[in-house]
C-alpha cells in the first residue's frame, strides 16, 4: 500500500508522490506532495520528548531563502510565490500548478510548517530544493514528475533530497478517565465532548503526547551541495 494512497504509473507504490486534481470550470489545480510517514503505533520514545525546534515562520525570510536558492542553482528568480502552510502534516512540501486545456501556469511552492519544526535546516532547505526542481523543470518544457530520470538528475544535480519516505512523529492524545484517573489508552484524533468513559462514565480528560521521532538515512545530503549556501 502507498504512503498517501494514491498509486503514480509506472512507480514505486511505496514511494509514489500524491496526485490530486480539483475540477472547477474546467480547470484542474494538480499538487505534487514530498511525501512523508507519520509514525504511530510503531516505537514511542522512552523517557524522552520530542524535540520541536523554534522556528521563523517570517514569509519574508522563506522567500528570500528561495529566491537566493534559485539565483545559486538555476540563476533565475522564482516567479511564484514560497509560503508556510500550517495545514500540511501530510507532505513536508509541495509544488502547486494549474492547468486549464494545453495551457498550464505555476502557482506556488507550500512548506510545511509542522515538519519544519521537526528536521534541521539543511534537510529542510533540500526538502525546497526538490519543490523548486519541480517548479524549473515545468517552466523549462522538461520532465517534470518525480521518478523520473530526467527529474531525479536534477536532485542530484543540486543535492537534493529525492521521492523518499521521511518519517516524523506523530500527535497524540493520552486519554485519562477524570474521576478514577484509568488509562484509556491513546487515540490520534479524539473529543471529549462526545464521550465518556466505560468504567465511571465520567468525562475523559485528553493530554497531548508525541511519538516517533524524525528518521532519515541522509544518502543524498552526504555529498549535498547545499552545504555550500549555508556556510
Amino acid at each position: 500500500m502507498s504512503v498517501c494512497g494514491y498509486t503514480c504509473p509506472g512507480s514505486s507504490p511505496i514511494l509514489c508522490e500524491r496526485w490530486r486534481g480539483f475540477e472547477e470550470e474546467r480547470i484542474r489545480t494538480f499538487v505534487l506532495y514530498f511525501p512523508v510517514i507519520s509514525v504511530y503505533n510503531e516505537e514511542r520514545l522512552e523517557g524522552k520528548a520530542v524535540e520541536k525546534r523554534e522556528i521563523d515562520f517570517d514569509p519574508e525570510k522563506l522567500q528570500a531563502l528561495a529566491d537566493k536558492l534559485s539565483q545559486h542553482f538555476w540563476q533565475d528568480k522564482l516567479q511564484i510565490p514560497v509560503v508556510w502552510n500550517g495545514r500540511l502534516t501530510r507532505a513536508m512540501g509541495r509544488f502547486v500548478f494549474r492547468q486549464q486545456g494545453k495551457k498550464r501556469e505555476p502557482l506556488k511552492i507550500e512548506m510545511s510548517k509542522y515538519a519544519a519544526q521537526f528536521v534541521d535546516r539543511e534537510i529542510f532547505i533540500a526538502v525546497l530544493l526538490h519543490e523548486m526542481c519541480h517548479y524549473h523543470l515545468f517552466i523549462q518544457n522538461k520532465p517534470y514528475q518525480d521518478h523520473h530520470p530526467v527529474f531525479e538528475q536534477e536532485l542530484r544535480r543540486v543535492g537534493a533530497i529525492s521521492t523518499n519516505t521521511v518519517k516524523l512523529p506523530t500527535k497524540v492524545y493520552k486519554l485519562t478517565c477524570q474521576h478514577c484517573k484509568k488509562s484509556l489508552g491513546m487515540m490520534k484524533r479524539f473529543n471529549p465532548d462526545r464521550y465518556r468513559s466505560g468504567c465511571c462514565q465520567a468525562p475523559i480528560q485528553r493530554e497531548e503526547d508525541w511519538m516517533g521521532s524524525f528518521q532519515y538515512d541522509g544518502r543524498i545530503l552526504k555529498n549535498s551541495k547545499v552545504r555550500i549556501i549555508l556556510s
